[in-house]
């Protein structure tokens, strides 16, 4: 029980606990290269266009805007219970495997070892049946829209978790301001 109340006292800007706020953007804690804003988990595509069968990227959180893209809200209690949701696509991220390189796609939820996945106190996005690897942001930078636009994309994959690359390791749940 100990162990599940420091994992729901991740705070988001403004200081709500995690597992009070509903819709939540998964946001890196660092700001890296990103100009617009910072980086956040976000699906291909934009709102409804959003596309389903392609892999989770890294991409400029919506929330500049002031308010949450669907394609990048995820449901904050779910996520305490170790399932990064898509409420507006009522599908759930997993792993293409436990293995370093591995990519983080959507499918329909169910309790499978790739849908285990967990955010730490620490801000780690990782594997439930293996903790040493780490949901990690590209170090390449593309631009969207074919590079006419000011959104930012980084690819993700799962990699060996290290200080040298925790700064495109950490993460945070963030809600609309």
């Amino acid at each position: 029980m100990n162990r599940l109340l420091l994992a729901l006292s991740i705070t988001f800007t403004s200081s709500l606990p995690i597992a009070m706020a509903q819709n939540v953007e998964i946001a890196q804690k660092h700001q890296l290269d990103g100009f617009l804003s910072s980086y956040c988990l976000d699906m291909v595509g934009q709102g409804e266009n959003a596309t389903i069968d392609k892999p989770l990227q890294s991409h400029t959180c919506y929330s500049y805007r002031g308010d949450l893209g669907i394609d990048q809200v995820f449901d904050s209690k779910k996520l305490a219970h170790n399932q990064f949701y898509l409420p507006h696509f009522g599908l759930c991220a997993e792993f293409s495997a436990i293995s370093v390189g591995a990519q983080l796609n959507l499918n329909k939820c169910n309790d499978s070892e790739l849908q285990q996945i967990e955010l730490t106190v620490e801000g780690l996005i990782r594997p439930i049946t293996n903790r040493n690897l780490c949901l990690s942001s590209g170090l390449t930078t593309k631009r969207g829209r074919g590079g006419t636009s000011d959104h930012q994309i980084k690819t993700l994959t799962l990699q060996q978790c290290s200080a040298e690359r925790a700064h495109f390791q950490e993460w945070y749940g963030r809600k609309n301001e």
